[in-house]
This record gives C-alpha cells, sequence and structure tokens, in this order.
C-alpha cells in the first residue's frame, strides 16, 4: 500500500520552535548557529546569553529585512543568505565523493528529500555514483526520479572504517535528480 506523498518539506525538522536567548543553555541538543529576527530591542539579559552563546563558539546572524539576509554577529562587511547558512550548519543528511556533484536536503516527519545536482561545465552522465548516507533510516530503498522516470535504488549496509554505513548507488545521472527516502 503506497501512502500519499506530503506537498511539502520542511528545511530543519528539529528546529520547530523558536527558542529564547536565555533558554539557550538548557537545551538538550548542541546549537552551532543561532538567527536572531531583529538586532535591536534585544533585552540586556538576553544580549548577555548571546554573548555567551558566542564565547562557547556558537555563530549568530541577525536579519535584516532591507536587505533579506543576515549580518554575522562580528560583522566583516559580508552577509549571508539563508542558503549559506543552512549549508554551514545544516545537518548533511547525505554525501557523495564526486567533486562536481552538489547535494541539498530537504525533511519531513516522514521522510527526506535529497537533490542531487551536477554543476560541471560540460553536461555529462555519472555512472554508478556512490551516495553515503548519513541520516538514519530504516528503508531498504529509496526512490530516486530523474527526468520523467522514477527507479527505485536499493539502500546497501556496508562497513565504512569502523562504521557502518548506509549507501546506494545511482546507476546513471544526467545533470541532476531527487531521491526520496523513507525514515
Amino acid at each position: 500500500m503506497e501512502r500519499k506523498r506530503k506537498q511539502y518539506f520542511r528545511l530543519d525538522a528539529h528546529l520547530q520552535n523558536a527558542v529564547r536567548a536565555k533558554d539557550l543553555s538548557c537545551l538538550p541538543f548542541k546549537l552551532n548557529a543561532l538567527i536572531i529576527p531583529v538586532e535591536k530591542g534585544i533585552s540586556k539579559e538576553e544580549q548577555n546569553k548571546i554573548n555567551e552563546f558566542v564565547l562557547g563558539g556558537g555563530k549568530v546572524f541577525y536579519y535584516d529585512e532591507y536587505l533579506d539576509a543576515f549580518k554575522p554577529f562580528n560583522f566583516t562587511g559580508r552577509w549571508y543568505t539563508t542558503c549559506e547558512i543552512v549549508d554551514m550548519f545544516g545537518e548533511k543528511i547525505a554525501s557523495v565523493s564526486e567533486k562536481k556533484v552538489d547535494l541539498k536536503f530537504l525533511e519531513d516527519n516522514d521522510e527526506y528529500l535529497i537533490s542531487i545536482i551536477d554543476f560541471a561545465e560540460d553536461e555529462r552522465e555519472i555512472s554508478n555514483l556512490k551516495l553515503t548516507l548519513n541520516a538514519k533510516t530504516s528503508a531498504k530503498t529509496a526512490k530516486f526520479i530523474c527526468e520523467d522516470k522514477e527507479t527505485e535504488l536499493k539502500i546497501n549496509d556496508e562497513i565504512c572504517g569502523d562504521k557502518n554505513a548506509k549507501t546506494l548507488i545511482i546507476p546513471k545521472l544526467n545533470c541532476g535528480g531527487i531521491i526520496l527516502i523513507e525514515k
């Protein structure tokens, strides 16, 4: 029985609720980056907590509505986009060793979506591209969508060094595609 696919994915399923600065030290997980919606109007207590977060190695970005970009805490003339911050601090669901292949990730409560983009200068076909999954899944197969074809891919268990890893092989990749994996 095939379940109905949801029409949306969340960029980060772990940050469903806003966290106040005063609660940063109470989080049950490690937070690497903090995005603050406004720079002005933060209380002294919250500013002290933000400073502690920065001293502990965290990165802070303030949103600028006018520029639709994020300014780092210790501004050095470089603004960041949402995608850049997610690339720097977001969870990498999978990885590939091919240097000119980029992966972007979305997830919801039930599945992962991996967008694969081959950005080589010349159009090419990549054969047997190996993708290593970093996210936990109990799925035995994944769905690969490329052009107007859907292909079921087997998820393999492998030993990589001293760790068990899940991998899959994309038989042919032309420009890009999408992989859907149930959690």
